[in-house]
């Protein structure tokens, strides 16, 4: 077994004080080398230290060490960040950081931009919020006029979202003892605003006003305000932008194109980003060594460019998504002009059970009874194919049964949602839609306690296959190379392979382009053809070929 409290090696550059070399028993108690901290005081300080917080180690470094550098800098970095937990416990009643939760914090203190990749119900939102109510706290000094104060926008996807952001965001500035601004009074307070579809003709006309000429500290709205209002964004000073569920911004270049302009980026300076990523791909390709010296000078010129972009961006940037899958070119804007990723890894896994049952005596009267025992809090999915008219018929039959539901759906009132939160409706029943309300627009961790889905989500299509989207072919030869076997199967799956990582690589604008021939070229309409529209078009013969044969029926059933 190895002895650890003997040397076994120096590391360079690792002493958290002056940076010089450092030997592995000190520095598994987080201590600086002997230079910086003589021997006598090391090992009188290592077991007093032991199972203590950070801040408390480094300050008895600190206070100990022959000449204090580097670590006088951690020291004050620990202490901001205490604070900041001491405002965030404030604000929530009491919670303190949890693990994810620090390392966000540490990367604002430091002034990253990042991308938050988790699940609904991890805290990304109401980390963001606190983190506006932080920021604004920390800044306001900076200048008592309000206009030329740097501002903090979110930007969330649905109405009900935003409702929901803005409502927390005032419990949790009133909590943490920041004062709100009213009509009686405009000074010396947050002045909190939000704008969407459901705001009366006058009191837009009143924040339109408020947001042009930058009279507001933190600013929500919805996604397509940005994208249908920029103009009235740019130009103004931002400490923070937090773009909240970003997946569908992710997924079109020209809002990905529309947040840098808020950060007062120009066009020019966007497009050669872009080209660069556009030349660092053909670095991979066979050149000759005059291409690619040519190739390389044009690089080094627009890396250049990039790093006077990326200086001129003073503003941290947060994008939090569910599913953290970007495609096409223009995500991979983030890391080049922002430093970070947009979408990998999620960050952390929930305890969420995850079971199904066989209903008996039918599907009624077992969610009648799932319900009963699990209680109030619960959201009720019915498929797609059954739609809003089915699941308005359980919402009905939970009624007379008496449980408080309604069914929630992109016609009914948003202050259902109100009602949900209150206790006042205890089960919601919507449609189990990628992009339904009830699937999108619900931020409610702490009162959603489970989830029911009437029968299995499903996609339906026809087995004929007379329309098929590019994706559809995929989930069709997906579902296909099921019932097969040997060869087939194996044929199958490197067709699906080809085709996803094809998919996969292509822009919002460049699918719709290629779905948009795909349709024209089972119209019978002229088009000219090109490999991946080559390869589509053989996948879905393939597909209906297989589709034509019994045995492949009598398996998928």
């Amino acid at each position: 077994m190895v002895n650890m409290e003997k040397i076994h090696g120096y590391y360079r550059y690792s002493c958290p004080n002056c940076i010089g070399e450092d030997d592995d028993l000190r520095l598994s108690y987080k201590a600086p080398c002997k230079k910086c901290l003589p021997a006598d005081k090391f090992f009188e300080l290592k077991d007093k230290i032991v199972k203590k917080p950070y801040i408390y180690i480094i300050k008895n470094y600190l206070d100990n060490v022959v000449e204090p550098k580097h670590l006088r800098k951690i020291y004050r970095f620990e202490h901001e960040l205490l604070k900041f937990e001491e405002f965030f416990s404030k604000a929530t009643g009491g919670y303190k950081f949890w693990s994810a939760q620090r390392t966000w914090a540490r990367r604002i203190l430091k002034r990253k931009s990042f991308s938050i990749i988790a699940p609904t119900g991890m805290g990304k939102t109401t980390f963001a919020l606190i983190t506006a109510l932080y920021l604004y706290k920390k800044n306001s000094k900076s200048t008592t006029n309000r206009t030329n104060r740097k501002k903090i926008y979110l930007a969330f996807p649905t109405t009900p979202l935003l409702l929901q952001a803005y409502k927390k965001i005032i419990q949790l500035a009133e909590r943490s003892g920041l004062n709100l601004c009213s009509e009686d009074n405009n000074t010396d307070c947050v002045k909190i605003i939000t704008i969407h579809g459901k705001t009366s003709k006058k009191k837009r006309e009143e924040l339109m006003k408020a947001i042009e000429i930058g009279d507001f500290d933190i600013l929500l709205t919805t996604n397509m305000f940005m994208h249908k209002h920029y103009q009235l964004l740019m130009n103004k000073k931002y400490e923070l932008i937090v773009m909240d569920d970003v997946d569908a911004i992710l997924r079109s270049g020209k809002a990905i194109r529309i947040l840098f302009y808020i950060l007062g980026l120009r066009d020019e300076e966007i497009d050669a980003a872009l080209e660069y990523l556009r030349l660092r791909q053909r670095l991979a390709l066979k050149l000759s060594d005059e291409e690619r010296k040519e190739l390389e000078r044009k690089l080094n010129e627009l890396e250049k460019i990039i790093t006077k972009t990326r200086n001129k961006i003073n503003t941290i940037v947060i994008v939090s998504s569910a599913t953290g899958k970007p495609r096409g070119i223009y995500p991979r804007l983030f890391r080049v002009l922002l430093g970070f990723e947009a979408g990998s890894r999620a960050e952390a896994i929930r305890n969420i059970i995850d079971t199904y049952t066989y209903p008996k005596p039918d599907t009624e009267t077992k969610i009648i009874e799932l319900v009963k025992k699990l209680g109030d809090g619960g959201l009720i999915f019915v498929p797609l194919d059954k739609g809003i008219e089915y699941a308005e018929k359980i919402a009905q039959l939970l009624r007379e049964n008496n449980i408080a539901a309604e069914a929630f759906h992109a016609k009914k009132a948003v202050n259902l949602l109100e009602k949900f939160t209150n206790g006042e409706i205890d089960v919601l029943v919507g449609v189990a839609t990628y992009y339904g309300v009830m699937v999108r627009g619900i931020d409610l961790p702490e009162r959603v306690k489970y989830a029911i889905f009437t029968g299995i989500p499903r996609h339906k299509f026809s087995s004929k296959l007379e329309n098929p989207s590019p994706t559809d072919v995929l989930r069709i030869l997906s579902i296909i190379r099921d019932a097969l076997e040997g060869d087939e199967k194996r044929n199958i799956e490197v067709l699906i392979g080809r085709l996803s990582i094809r998919l996969r690589r292509l822009s919002q604008g460049a699918l719709m382009k290629l779905k948009e021939d795909f349709q024209k070229k089972l119209a019978g309409e002229p088009v000219e053809e090109y490999p991946l529209l080559t390869l589509l078009l053989n996948a879905l013969e393939l597909a209906r070929k297989l589709l034509s044969r019994k045995d492949v029926l009598e398996n998928l059933k």
